[in-house]
């Protein structure tokens, strides 16, 4: 009977000290929006060789924007909200923001680059993107 007991005890504390440790990593992977735009733009100014005004332009729009969306989506969850195509909206409406400043900051080819880069070139966008930029 003690042995039991000893047993039952012993699962119960490996199972909450697991759970324990899995919401610790789990704390500590989440990163505030300000975090994850400062990464983004950090990225595209590798990525597209900003010019020190462009990067500024770049994390700016990028600190406002994902905060607002970040905002706008808790909002949704405390009111509720459970269906993925609010989320998803609410996604593209602030990716259509940040797409539509980054097209005024960017160059031609740092947009196609950019474009390039999140894979949302078309056919057309792609083959014109040759011909301008791949030194024929």
């Amino acid at each position: 009977m003690r042995y039991s007991i000893l047993l039952k005890t012993l699962i119960t504390i490996f199972l909450l000290q697991t759970n324990f440790n899995l919401f610790a990593q789990n704390q500590k992977e989440e990163k505030s929006p300000e975090e994850i735009a400062t990464e983004q733009a950090n990225r595209l100014e590798t990525l597209l060789e900003l010019e020190p005004h462009q990067t500024f332009f770049i994390d700016s729009v990028l600190q406002h924007d994902m905060r607002a969306m970040y905002d706008e989506m808790q909002a949704m969850k405390q009111s509720g909200t459970q269906e993925f195509i609010v989320y998803q909206r609410i996604k593209e409406k602030w990716g259509e923001k940040i797409d539509s400043s980054f097209m005024n900051i960017l160059s031609e080819k740092q947009w196609m680059e950019y474009l390039r880069s999140t894979n949302r070139m078309t056919k057309e966008m792609r083959k014109k993107y040759k011909e301008r930029y791949s030194g024929k």
